[in-house]
């Protein structure tokens, strides 16, 4: 289990140790390389392995045009590239940890403090979701990487963008809807772009009987409130930077100035809390592409007091939050059994298991 403290413990040294340039240099990069590693290079971790192994094998012999209609696009030839070079599930693997690692780092670069963003990724993002669901850990890697040049990035190459992540998984067409509603057209035009596009992303899903029984099957019946206790967990990992960043509202626009975008995106996370009586897995799900504002929060709020004794009390404080959200993930966790022992594929146990395929 180690290796998971490892991976919220370098960050957090160097969050207390350096100084921000520091933390954007050399010391980032180290922690890069660390979740990349134990990311990319990992074997037999997460719930979702078995199930992606078997894609892995069965993807090459299933026909193109069966493949495509049952899958997002992207995420089939990923599969079937990796088979061509030979690398099988290993590369889908290392793939899924590299893109999801490009989005989150270039989330932390744009925070106050990097590496108190690297911290409150740890508990759900870097372990439960990354380690676990590559299709969607390749699309939060794209979504935040949008999400940190917000300003940035055209409104075409944040739409291209976005339909890239979709064809990896599905639902992050949803951000479409934030891109209308946080656009420059009027209201009246904001509220009808997203009333059409989320009836584009709902004609999708229903035409496709696959995948409308696979989502429904996932997110909706399997998924339900009862079934999954942990949903309320993670939406919370979000909602509750979100209630702090509106209590402190106020000082963060003296300090930062007023982000459109940090405000819609916290409203989301609060008001995530109100379906999870609903549809908690799909809640939760969703809510995984508004997380970056979590992060954000987080790195950006020891900057809203000006003593530094407050501020290292406030770091402090969240980097012990986050470490007692991973202890309370990998000992009570529904899942936790399928993270723990940690191994890679350069373990001993790996190499047996990957000889005998």
């Amino acid at each position: 289990m180690y290796p998971y403290f490892l991976m919220i413990g370098l960050p957090a040294l160097f969050s207390m140790l350096v100084s921000r340039k520091a933390q954007t240099g050399i010391a980032l990069a180290a922690v890069f390389l660390l979740f990349l590693f134990l990311i990319g290079f990992r074997y037999e971790i997460g719930p979702d392995w078995f199930s992606y192994l078997a894609q892995s094998e069965r993807y090459p012999y299933t026909d193109f045009v069966e493949l495509f209609e049952h899958g997002e696009v992207s995420w089939a030839m990923l599969v079937l590239a990796s088979n061509e070079l030979g690398l099988g599930l290993y590369g889908m693997v290392f793939a899924s940890a590299l893109v999801f690692c490009f989005g989150l780092f270039s989330i932390a670069r744009v925070c106050e403090e990097p590496m108190l963003a690297l911290v409150a990724a740890v508990p759900y993002l870097a372990i439960a979701v990354a380690m676990s669901g590559m299709r969607q850990a390749i699309a939060i890697g794209i979504i935040f990487f949008i999400i940190s040049r917000w300003y940035r990035l055209s409104i075409p190459a944040k739409i291209g963008l976005i339909l890239l992540a979709s064809s990896f998984h599905f639902s992050a067409l949803l951000m479409m809807g934030l891109l209308a509603f946080d656009s420059r057209l009027s209201m009246s035009r904001k509220i009808g772009a997203g009333f059409l596009i989320f009836a584009l992303v709902g004609w999708q899903v229903l035409g496709q009987d696959y995948r409308m029984n696979r989502y429904t099957s996932t997110y909706l019946v399997d998924g339900s409130a009862g079934d999954t206790p942990g949903a309320i967990f993670h939406v919370l990992l979000t909602a509750v930077p979100a209630i702090a960043y509106f209590v402190y509202r106020k000082r963060w626009v003296q300090v930062y100035g007023r982000i459109s975008i940090i405000d819609l995106l916290a409203a989301i996370g609060i008001l995530a809390l109100a379906g999870l009586p609903f549809a908690a897995t799909a809640t939760d799900r969703m809510t995984l592409y508004f997380s970056a504002v979590a992060l954000i929060i987080q790195a950006n709020f020891p900057g809203l007091w000006e003593r530094r004794g407050a501020k290292n009390f406030v770091r402090v404080s969240i980097i012990m939050l986050n470490f007692l959200a991973v202890a309370v993930f990998l000992l009570a966790g529904n899942h936790a059994a399928a993270f723990t022992p940690y191994q890679t594929i350069f373990s001993e146990s790996a190499q047996l298991g990957i000889s005998r395929r």
